[in-house]
């Protein structure tokens, strides 16, 4: 007698393609097989169990099969139908079964499975509403990056948000990254009852709550807590959660680089530490051939430096205390007749000859369409965005589209980007200027989806025209 739930579970690509259509051919067979795979119950068992019920046809719909019928979710939702069927079937209880509607939370996006998500959702949320602590149960045997619990939330957010934040304070050997990720848009229920319980609890549990609080710095009651409350708190391990600020570079890799990022940023030193800067012969090297400046009410006077020292632009030798703030200049704080700009030298970046972005008046447009249609192939883009210091976004779902990040100074620029699967191609979307403490970095991984657009009129000019090179440079041929 043939296996046939072993030859499905040992299969694999095209051949196991062929073996679904098979097995889907027979509904007996088909049925036990799905019976068989719950039991394994694998994510690659949940994956296949969609795909062997995509080939089953309905009455009088033969020809329409799972993948035609693409995200039409009434028609989806009868190959959830016809799984429940199988399960009362073969007498399967529901907490086992239940794991391969959890599944639909970690399939990649167009598989089979995934177009079961909607489907696996509603019964969830009709469960939760019946028995709110038997799906809790559910999800905390099969539901480890947290995934469904919007399912629960949807039922009941304070209950929901309340078991999430007790995880994330008191469980051990859970993915906190994975609790964090679930609640990242839930601040407006979220947010007012953390900062109540911040009072009343340990150093070691508020350091938790400011974390979380953290991922909401948007909302400006969270903002103003975590800079007047959580900054005063008597537990250094907890203000230095917000309180971290970056230091002078005890050692300078690529000195190229360094500069350019302080002219970019806007970053200065004062005279002191420039000194000890430069002592570097690949510093120095840099630094004679670029251009520095100094910052008073009177504007902007420009610098040069030369044999060891600063100089204005008469030559003279710059007279200033040690902790006078140096800056490296900005074409944008350049006067448009200066001669500076007139100069024909030949220097480690570009600078004076920068091209420079304005905003100009952008009126309620938090999203630029400047770029968007812009294509170029696929490996020009991806030398682009490494040699510019891109980074993707993280996605909680595979509807949210793709984000390419790069920052300057305490600003963020945000690129939409279709990466085309039948082509060698990558297209541009919208561009989103963000404050940096609006993104959310759980470990490694950035998240903008919650994050709050600015007007382009609403940053500095610097950063502005500094950000919007970068989303020109992420799409250039050059």
């Amino acid at each position: 007698m043939i296996n046939h739930t072993e030859k499905v579970r040992a299969s694999k690509g095209e051949a196991f393609e062929r073996l679904a259509r098979e097995i889907s051919e027979n509904d007996g067979v088909a049925a036990r097989v799905v019976s068989e795979l719950i039991g394994f119950g694998t994510q690659d068992d949940c994956e296949k169990i969609a795909v062997i019920l995509a080939h089953v046809p309905f009455d009088g719909e033969s020809s329409r099969d799972y993948y035609s019928s693409r995200f039409d979710r009434s028609f989806d939702k009868r190959y959830v139908e016809l799984f429940l069927r199988i399960c009362e079937k073969f007498k399967i209880a529901e907490s086992e079964y239940v794991k391969v509607l959890i599944a639909t939370g970690y399939t990649d996006v167009g598989t089979p499975l995934s177009r079961w998500a909607y489907s696996a959702d509603m019964y969830l949320k009709r469960r939760a509403t019946e028995d709110f602590g038997l799906v809790c149960e559910y999800l905390n045997e099969y539901d480890k990056k947290f995934r469904k619990y919007g399912a629960l939330i949807d039922v009941d957010a304070r209950r929901a948000l309340r078991l999430l934040v007790d995880k994330l304070l008191y469980e051990k050997n859970i993915d906190k990254t994975a609790v964090r990720r679930a609640l990242l848009e839930h601040a407006e229920q979220l947010s007012t009852p953390l900062m109540a319980l911040y009072g009343e609890v340990k150093a070691k549990e508020r350091a938790a709550i400011v974390r979380l609080l953290a991922l909401y710095r948007n909302d400006v009651a969270v903002e103003r807590f975590l800079k007047e409350t959580v900054a005063a708190d008597k537990s250094k391990t907890v203000r230095d959660i917000i309180g971290k600020t970056e230091k002078p570079p005890k050692k300078i890799g690529d000195a190229t680089a360094f500069f350019e990022k302080a002219m970019s940023e806007g970053t200065s030193y004062t005279l002191s530490k420039w000194r000890s800067i430069l002592k570097t012969k690949a510093a120095a090297e840099v630094a004679d051939r670029i251009f520095f400046c100094i910052k008073t009410d009177d504007g902007t006077s420009p610098l040069v430096f030369n044999d060891g020292q600063f100089l204005d632009m008469t030559d003279a030798p710059l007279r200033a205390s040690d902790d006078t703030p140096i800056y490296v200049l900005h074409p944008l704080d350049v006067a448009e007749d200066s001669e500076i700009l007139a100069m024909r030298i030949s220097q480690p970046f570009e600078q004076i000859k920068r091209r420079v972005y304005y905003a100009g008046r952008s009126g309620n447009d938090y999203r630029s369409g400047i770029l968007k249609g812009s294509v170029i192939p696929r490996d020009e883009f991806d030398s682009n965005f490494k040699r510019l210091g891109f980074t993707y976004c993280g996605s909680r779902s595979g509807a949210e589209p793709l984000v390419a990040v790069k920052f300057v100074g305490e600003y963020a620029v945000g690129v939409k980007v279709e990466l085309f699967s039948d082509s060698d191609a990558a297209c541009c979307g919208e561009i989103s200027y963000y404050p940096k403490t609006a993104i959310v970095k759980l470990n490694r991984t950035l998240y903008v989806q919650s994050a709050t657009p600015l007007l382009p009129s609403a940053l500095p000019r610097r950063e502005f025209s500094e950000l919007t090179r970068y989303a020109y440079g992420l799409f250039s041929r050059e």
